[in-house]
């Protein structure tokens, strides 16, 4: 049998996803007899400053956030030739791949993963942690203990500088909130704006606000109102309503993450 290669004493069993920053594995902790999801910076990119700080700052916020509804962190390496990280494993996949296999979600569905979500999201935003990039793929499913929140690579800190120059979009337009876009302040509403967007997707198929270029889809965000859905409780129509409000300042948005 070919030997695995290594990390440090963990085993890259194969590859998952692989993107212009870093690449994903499954992967295997001997020591301790458990799977466990590699995700690793691709070695050229290790003198870049900001994606460096950008995987710190993702370590970091896991760390301080332990939560059943949050990924939880293994180990952490930070070299001048490599940096990884090392998280639980769940075996799921996301909600991405969850609802092509299933189709649209109900309202009891849609309303378990709100709870989730705005779970895992209360302890975050309590230790001061904002998320910025809450979407159907950095929400994984676990068997055992439901959604499970990931990828805090774009995540800010409460009082700490951002790492993204003025005026640069970072994170997944489609489901970024009207304030972040305007160069508005960044605070809890923002998560809870994407959590509205996510559900709408979910139960409806389509994200409201994608389009074909991002320019569109900036109209949209600055623009379009979505329909309430049909078929479901006016309460939980009610409730994306507030989620999906574009002006944080009038109630509106929750600002805690209750249901």
């Amino acid at each position: 049998m070919e030997e695995r290669r290594k990390l440090g004493e963990f085993e890259i069993v194969r590859e998952l996803s692989r993107s212009s920053i870093a690449s994903v594995y499954e992967g295997y902790q001997p020591s301790l007899r458990r799977k466990v999801l590699i995700k690793r910076l691709h070695p050229q990119l290790s003198g870049d400053t900001e994606i460096r700080a950008r995987f710190e700052r993702e370590a970091h916020a896991l760390a301080a956030n332990r939560h059943e509804h949050v990924i939880h962190i293994y180990d952490y390496h930070a070299s001048k030739e490599m940096i990884y990280l090392i998280t639980e494993w769940i075996e799921s996949g996301s909600l991405v791949d969850y609802k092509a296999e299933h189709g649209p979600f109900c309202e009891k569905e849609a309303i378990g993963v709100a709870l989730d979500v705005l779970s895992g999201l209360a302890a975050a935003h309590e230790a001061g942690i904002i998320h910025r990039d809450i979407k159907p793929s950095n929400l994984l499913v676990s068997e055992r203990y439901g959604i499970k929140i990931t990828d805090f690579g774009l995540a800010q800190f409460e009082g700490s500088p951002t790492l993204t120059q003025q005026g640069a979009i970072v994170g997944t337009p489609a489901y970024m909130a009207p304030e972040i876009l305007s160069g508005g302040e960044i605070d809890a509403r923002c998560d809870l704006y994407s959590v509205g967007v996510t559900i709408y997707e979910l139960m409806t198929g389509v994200n409201p606000f994608a389009a074909d270029n991002v320019s569109e889809t900036l109209n949209r965000i600055g623009t379009l109102k979505p329909p309430a859905l049909e078929g479901i409780s006016s309460q939980f129509n009610r409730f994306l309503a507030i989620l999906l409000e574009k002006r944080p300042e009038k109630t509106i948005r929750f600002r805690t993450t209750s249901l």
